[in-house]
């Protein structure tokens, strides 16, 4: 009875061993096969960095003859080359790296590697979202020109309208005026032209430059008639007050001096 008491245990004892190393197994398959993902997921997102979206938006800026854009254009495609040779060969060698670690089992050593591919997978890309946006600068800028120099023609027509119904109110300034709306003019025509010869970093420079002279245009019309008004009663107004309260001053003093 005694025999078959130990017997019991000792089978249960050797079960229970097996088990919890059926179970260690267990587990280390299962974050081996979620480890093995995890690289085959990194090793996805850095095939993804230069994707066709940055290429092809270099590829429109290829054909455009600007001086300055191929000047650019040259910077942009080293610059993508640069990322992309840091992928296929640094970031690449540190996803072989991991994967050995994890090959031998080593997770703690793996899950290190791992971060670090992390972080360099994130300043590729960050470097790459900078690179896209830059040259969207030039890509999208036709469009989007169009749509505000349409705008900002619009706010100066009216601006021009106002002055011009109105013009005898800024009077004695409407010469400058006058020379402003025809600077203004001939900014839009330099904008045109940049745009036939494809010279897209000038016009977007000369966007921000006709919005700020047009935002100046607006607030001397809006302000200059009030404050020429003010200028033409008050300050008079003011004037002969002050000459009046002079005079009587005067007067008093002389009194007081004469009769003393």
């Amino acid at each position: 009875m005694e025999d078959n008491i130990l017997l019991l245990v000792i089978t249960c004892y050797i079960i229970g061993i097996v088990l919890i190393i059926l179970v260690l197994n267990l587990i280390q398959f299962l974050n081996k096969k979620k480890y093995k993902n995890e690289i085959q997921n990194l090793d996805i997102e850095k095939n993804q960095i230069i994707d066709a979206e940055i290429m092809t938006e270099l590829s429109k800026v290829e054909p455009l003859k600007a001086k300055a854009i191929k000047e650019k254009y040259v910077l942009w495609k080293k610059e993508v080359e640069d990322i992309k040779d840091n992928l296929n060969s640094s970031i690449n060698d540190m996803i072989l790296d991991a994967d050995f670690s994890l090959e031998q089992k080593d997770f703690k050593d793996y899950l290190s590697k791992k971060i670090n591919v992390e972080i360099k997978l994130y300043e590729a890309k960050e470097e790459k979202e900078r690179l896209l946006k830059e040259i969207q600068e030039i890509t999208l800028s036709e469009e989007r020109n169009r749509e505000k120099i349409t705008e900002l023609k619009t706010k100066f027509r009216d601006s021009v309208h106002t002055f011009q119904t109105n013009k005898g109110s800024f009077s004695p300034i409407d010469t400058v005026i006058d020379l402003q709306i025809e600077t203004i003019e001939k900014r839009f025509q330099d904008f045109e032209t940049d745009m036939e010869n494809q010279d897209y970093i000038s016009a977007n420079k000369l966007v921000g430059v006709i919005t700020n002279m047009i935002s100046h245009l607006d607030t001397i019309v809006d302000e200059v008639p009030p404050a020429l008004a003010m200028a033409e009663t008050l300050i008079p107004k003011r004037l002969d007050d002050m000459s009046s309260k002079l005079i009587s001053k005067f007067i008093s003093e002389f009194a007081l001096l004469m009769f003393s």
